[in-house]
């Protein structure tokens, strides 16, 4: 049961992240090596599992030279 977390970092390399990203995103975007990615997950009061097809919102995304 995840629902006590309220952050999770997930670390990995390409082109597995990038995929992540992008099908999270419901987005195609360039994930360059060292890029940072945040989404942000509605909170449900019934603690309801992100399923695939969920899209969470991708608040940011960073490369590494604006870090």
């Amino acid at each position: 049961d995840y629902s006590d977390y309220k952050n999770i970092m997930i670390v990995g390399h390409n082109p597995g992240l990038e995929e992540l990203v992008n099908s999270l995103s419901n987005r195609s975007k360039k994930f360059p090596t060292a890029a940072l990615a945040v989404f942000d997950v509605e909170e449900n009061s019934k603690a309801k599992p992100l399923v695939l097809g969920d899209h969470p919102k991708l608040s940011g995304m960073w490369k590494p030279k604006e870090l």
